[in-house]
């Protein structure tokens, strides 16, 4: 069967899956229960055109490609007067004409659950994907909308085809009020992160590096009234990489405060100082020890007509660099609604990455932009579009290897209403 016959039955497959989902998924809005539990959909199929999406920086190189996807997503959640659970499934089916090697299928979901007592509360965030690398390791510039406060988005900015990425996130959190203003409490971390080949995985290609990450803290917190709320403890921390060249131990204090302004206002400042210990077990094995400090200031305004969200931050994550790594970033998101009808969305997103050490080497830089505009058609129908604009120095501190991106992107979407704001 020839190339073109395959690409043939496979829109016709995709087609056919997305439009039962689709049909499904809007009937059961009829069925759901407005009272405990709630079910928002959605589905959107869409287009998208860039001029230079594997960031190659030679432009002779550069090869222009479209994507067409389809993304269908749903919010399923049970409220009570004690707790609060929601599961958030997502399916993403993608093709690209132009490319060979990138998994058509990539799938996600979250939970959030939250219980509380009258002195006891226990939160926690689960989260499972499967993505192709070319998309995983892209980056967005918005937040993430399930865990905006989490800095680590697990994205390199280096794009390849070749690899499909598996990733794990645990974390569970528990404190206990031991008078009216103060707290004790646990968190603890669990990430793990996998590398698939792909059946068309072109010859030659090289992957990044998967891992296993963990971290345990125990924290003090206090309340200095309705507004302001701090937060100090010690955490310990460990990360292997999956081709045993890295392992690295982690000790550490963080300091949180955060003030709210108003109702619709506030900021907070998180300090860390950590200590790391990394062996690198080559063929001449070596050990480093090293001070680091991590600091981020964020905030949130949250009007009746506009969203302002940033971040600016200094971290340390684990990465897919084999390693540790420093961040530097600075992260502004901004939506607005112009009318019922019409709502923007803006954001920026810069950030500079070192492996971690005093013999790291070069750092890898990259930017991200977005705009978009969102019109309802009716309550529930939409259609949307925008432009990206990516820029990328994988060798960093400008070494001439800068590559940059531009597209376009457009599409039409369902979104289910959701009972809890009648």
């Amino acid at each position: 069967m020839s190339s073109s016959c395959h690409r043939w039955v496979h829109r016709r497959t995709l087609a056919g899956v997305s439009g039962a989902i689709g049909l499904q998924m809007i009937a059961f809005t009829r069925i759901a229960s407005a009272q405990e539990w709630y079910f928002v959909p959605r589905v959107e199929v869409g287009t998208e055109y860039h001029t230079n999406r594997e960031l190659t920086p030679d432009p002779a190189l550069e090869d222009p490609m479209i994507q067409y996807r389809g993304t269908f997503e749903a919010k399923t959640g049970r409220r009570t007067p004690r707790s609060d659970t929601e599961f958030r499934p997502r399916i993403l089916l993608q093709e690209f004409p132009d490319r060979n090697g990138i998994d058509p299928i990539e799938l996600f979901f979250d939970i959030d659950h939250e219980f509380h007592t009258q002195r006891s509360e226990f939160l926690l965030f689960a989260r499972y994907s499967r993505q192709d690398s070319f998309n995983a390791e892209y980056g967005d510039a918005n937040f993430d909308p399930f865990n905006p406060q989490d800095p680590n988005a697990g994205d390199t900015g280096i794009t390849y085809i070749g690899d499909t990425r598996g990733r794990i996130t645990v974390e569970p959190d528990y404190s206990f009020a031991i008078s009216e203003t103060s707290r004790i409490g646990t968190t603890v971390r669990y990430d793990n992160v996998n590398y698939y080949h792909n059946d068309d995985r072109p010859p030659g290609t090289v992957g990044l590096v998967g891992y296993d990450a963990g971290s345990l803290k125990v924290y003090f917190g206090k309340s200095f009234g309705p507004q302001f709320d701090f937060k100090i403890g010690p955490y310990v921390a460990r990360y292997e990489a999956d081709n045993n060249s890295n392992t690295t131990d982690n000790y550490g204090l963080s300091l949180e405060g955060k003030y709210t302004w108003s109702e619709i206002w506030e900021t907070g400042l998180a300090i860390t100082a950590e200590h790391s210990e990394s062996t690198q077990p080559n063929s001449i094995p070596t050990e480093e020890t090293n001070t680091n400090w991590g600091l981020e200031f964020y905030g949130l305004r949250k009007g009746q007509t506009d969203t302002l969200r940033y971040s600016i931050g200094h971290f340390i994550e684990p990465s897919t660099a084999a390693s540790m790594i420093e961040t530097s970033q600075l992260r502004v998101q901004y939506d607005h609604i112009f009318t019922p009808r019409l709502i923007f969305n803006g954001a920026v997103r810069v950030k500079e990455s070192s492996r971690l050490g005093a013999s790291s080497g070069s750092s890898s830089d990259f930017a991200r932009a977005e705009v978009s505009l969102r019109w309802r058609l009716t309550q529930q129908w939409y259609i949307n579009g925008g432009y990206r604009f990516a820029w990328s120095d994988p060798s960093g501190g400008g070494s001439g290897d800068t590559a940059t991106d531009n597209a376009v992107f457009m599409g039409v979407g369902y979104l289910g209403l959701d009972p809890r704001n009648r």
